[in-house]
């Protein structure tokens, strides 16, 4: 037998800009959303597509109800939380409490009236709820 040392390495994903939704509602930016948005005392606001309801988008606002981003502790990324808007979202894409996280990634935005909107792309999980 011959034995191969195996070096545990932090697994990061740096370079990619995504929201991650976990299952109770809370909404994680990586660091490269951070980085790119600047998202330092920003609120949000989301956006569903009426004619494609698997299509989502968010848009960044002042409004009162809009929701507040907090940086975490290593200021490299970001939170909010809605259980609301992620039980909205997970089961329009097939995804349920055992799945874990739903990854979005943030395209490229688009603007309409004066307002800038982020597209989330998303992917319908393979297994049906």
């Amino acid at each position: 037998m011959k034995l191969k040392k195996v070096e545990n390495v932090k697994s990061t994903r740096q370079g990619v800009s995504c929201i991650n939704i976990a299952k109770k509602g809370s909404f994680h930016f990586s660091s490269k959303a951070c980085e790119e948005h600047n998202l330092i005392d920003k609120k949000v606001e989301f956006f569903q597509d009426e004619e494609s309801p698997e299509s989502w988008y968010f848009s960044f606002s002042d409004a009162e109800e809009a929701l507040h981003i907090k940086l975490h502790s290593d200021k490299k990324s970001a939170h909010f939380s809605s259980s609301y808007l992620a039980n909205k979202i997970r089961p329009l894409l097939n995804y349920d409490d055992s799945m874990g996280s739903l990854r979005a990634l943030i395209g490229k935005p688009f603007e309409d009236k004066g307002r800038k909107y982020f597209p989330l792309l998303m992917k319908k999980a393979e297994r049906k709820l």
